[in-house]
């Protein structure tokens, strides 16, 4: 039995489903907790992960929406979503941060994380992946499908039409 986040802090349940398209690659599962809330979320990692379009992750442009502990509020403290980002730039991924909440020092000086917080500077035509990480009340204005060709990993259940949820 696998539990859905239904975004919108309510779980569903299904006996069958079907994995996230992935092409190959996929060296080990990890449970974690990436969304802090308490269930055990699955992380599909390898070195030779392919996303949608056969594109290896090494040299892969991604950008992780959300750095913060939690949605509105700037604390980066016990963020696991910096566990993510050293992981995906250990897989040698080019990793761009947005975060509209977080003050972009600290970000730099607690975690050696760049990270952008002015959504008009986002390219949508220059990633291979986009991972909503934490669920900012902003990112409700971004629209996912401006992001073409981008697999859409939608931790938090706030993109609405994406290709992975947790």
């Amino acid at each position: 039995k696998v539990l859905f986040n239904n975004g919108k802090g309510y779980f569903y349940s299904k006996l069958e489903f079907e994995l996230p398209f992935i092409n190959s690659g996929i060296e080990r599962v990890d449970p974690v907790d990436l969304d802090q809330d308490g269930d055990v979320d699955f992380l599909f990692t390898g070195s030779k992960v392919l996303n949608k379009n056969g594109k290896i992750i090494n040299n892969s442009n991604i950008l992780i929406l959300g750095i913060t502990f939690k949605e509105n509020c700037p604390d980066t403290r016990n963020s696991k979503v910096v566990d993510l980002i050293k992981k995906l730039k250990g897989f040698g991924a080019n990793i761009d941060v947005f975060d509209p909440c977080v003050d972009i020092k600290e970000a730099m000086r607690d975690f050696g994380i760049s990270v952008n917080n002015n959504l008009s500077e986002i390219n949508y035509d220059n990633y291979d992946a986009v991972v909503y990480a934490v669920s900012h009340s902003e990112f409700a204005t971004i629209n996912a499908n401006e992001f073409k060709e981008s697999v859409i990993i939608d931790i938090k259940g706030t993109a609405g039409n994406s290709h992975w949820s947790l």
